[in-house]
């Protein structure tokens, strides 16, 4: 299901690999470094006026001479790496290259991803009763789904829903800032779910290459008897359908983590996709074991 490299190695989400998602990387104030049109790194702030260099391709290695050099040029303490690839093969060529386990991801390392290639009556099978009954519920009550082409307006809202869900449910949330030039970025489209003229929840995905991914989503708690999620995702997986997509991801489970969050997204069915994980490669060993030791007591 998952789209293979040159070299067929099985990936994940590509468009994080994408000149579009460089740009919007500098466009949100980071400093991106360019090594192809699908390898680059970028300089990511940590606490105590440190910093480190991200990659979602493992194809840094085939460039790590200018990975080092940029590593070394800008006093990185660590290049982190998350190829996002569930091939035994990356892990194995990671390790070997002096990369080590990281405690600390960025992207997701799990997801469910939807066969779109299957029936609508084939899908609808494979979710739980639940979520059936709850999709049948929204369509009755009226709920419907629009995309936002207002941008400016649509992202205010989304801010909205954005910041109470994240204050309701105690996780952290980027800024305005952010979600403003995501939206603006090539493949993002912002969706909303409305009875009448109240919303009920919204959600950013990101559609390129056949996959669509549901990046970011809120909900109105108050109203959730409507059952707006439910008609949310229904809609975008029938309409990537319709438009020749072959491929819906849920973009993050994990029970631990998010277990509320992974109960709503197990509802819809899909193939359970674990990742190698995240590695970390040491430029500067005790600046390192600081911030390692900080990782570990953070997760106590």
């Amino acid at each position: 299901m998952i789209a293979a490299t040159k070299e067929g190695i099985e990936t994940g989400p590509c468009f994080l690999r994408t000149a579009a998602w460089q740009d919007f990387q500098r466009r949100v104030g980071r400093t991106v470094f360019r090594f192809s049109d699908d390898v680059y790194v970028v300089k990511l702030a940590i606490p105590f006026g440190m910093q480190y260099l991200y990659s979602p391709s493992y194809h840094i290695l085939d460039m790590w001479d200018e990975v080092t050099r940029v590593a070394k040029q800008e006093g990185s303490i660590f290049v982190k790496c998350e190829p996002l690839t569930d091939d035994e093969r990356v892990r194995r060529r990671m390790i070997e290259a002096g990369f080590r386990t990281a405690r600390k991801s960025l992207q997701p390392q799990q997801t469910l991803v939807l066969d779109l290639t299957k029936t609508e009556a084939e899908l609808l099978a494979g979710m739980n009763k639940k979520s059936r009954y709850n999709i049948r519920a929204a369509e009755k009550s009226g709920v419907e789904v629009r995309r936002e082409h207002d941008l400016a307006a649509g992202v205010d809202l989304f801010w909205e829903l954005l910041t109470k869900t994240a204050e309701r449910d105690e996780f952290s949330v980027n800024s305005k800032h952010y979600y403003q030039e995501l939206a603006k970025t090539p493949g993002a489209e912002l969706y909303f779910s409305y009875h009448g003229d109240t919303v009920l929840n919204g959600t950013i995905l990101m559609a390129h290459e056949g996959r669509g991914t549901f990046l970011h989503s809120a909900s109105h708690h108050a109203l959730r008897e409507f059952r707006g999620p439910y008609a949310m995702r229904w809609h975008i997986i029938t309409m990537l359908k319709e438009r020749g997509f072959t491929e819906c991801d849920q973009w993050g489970i994990d029970e631990e983590r998010w277990p509320g969050v992974t109960r709503f997204k197990r509802n819809f069915g899909g193939t359970h996709v674990r990742y190698i994980g995240s590695y970390d490669y040491p430029f500067k060993k005790v600046p390192y074991w600081f911030y390692d030791k900080r990782q570990q007591l953070r997760k106590h």
